[in-house]
């Protein structure tokens, strides 16, 4: 098989293993989500009771009950889905390159930078091509972690030279006024070019991009 052939069946079987996993994910996120609101409603129930609104209280912990029943009955569906997602790459994927995107461009769905309820947007379009080829396509830049061994230029992002250099420093603290140390929002001036510029966090954060 040649190589245009081998990333021709790389994309056929990972555009049909990402379908797959679609379907699982949206029933998983409302399993997700039917616990979150059963999750608030039951606070909500033990804020009424400790109150003494015995009727609130009550209302808020049936709301709490029925979105987790529907939660634990979608649980099977979201369960076999997976199933048939997972069986079908098991008996297809033969070890090709795969790419994932999440801010940057990983090569697997558990990357350790994940979290649980981190959505994994699947590329099936660039499986089977090279770490330099996919960069190429997408223009994000690579994990470090998925991929330790790339070169430097395929996982640092370019600066952008139209931005201040300033942008991600700390903020000039000794131009604040008490009244903008008291009253304003998060932000402080840059010290590179004097701009006010809004924080990442209260007068704790780093000064956000902003253009030069």
């Amino acid at each position: 098989m040649s190589r245009a052939e081998e990333i021709a069946h790389a994309r056929e079987v990972d555009t049909e293993v990402a379908r797959l996993y679609g379907e699982y994910w949206a029933v998983q996120h409302e399993v997700v989500q039917f616990f979150d609101w059963a999750a608030d409603s039951q606070k909500d129930a033990a804020k009424y009771a400790a109150k003494g609104w015995v009727t609130r209280a009550e209302e808020s912990q049936a709301l709490a009950d029925k979105y987790t029943d529907h939660a634990k009955a979608l649980m099977p569906e979201a369960k076999r889905l997976r199933a048939i997602a997972q069986d079908y790459n098991d008996a297809n994927y033969t070890g090709w390159s795969r790419f994932f995107l999440v801010q940057h461009i990983h090569n697997t769905q558990y990357c350790p930078s994940f979290r649980p309820t981190t959505r994994v947007g699947w590329l099936p379009n660039v499986s089977g091509l090279t770490e330099v080829e996919a960069v190429a396509e997408y223009g994000a830049t690579l994990c470090t972690k998925c991929f330790p061994d790339a070169p430097v230029e395929l996982t640092t992002q370019p600066a952008d030279p139209t931005l201040c250099t300033g942008s991600g420093g700390p903020y000039d603290k000794e131009n604040l006024t008490g009244r903008e140390q008291a009253y304003y929002s998060p932000a402080g001036y840059c010290p590179v070019c004097g701009k006010w510029v809004s924080l990442t966090a209260r007068f704790s954060g780093k000064l956000r991009k902003h253009k030069a």
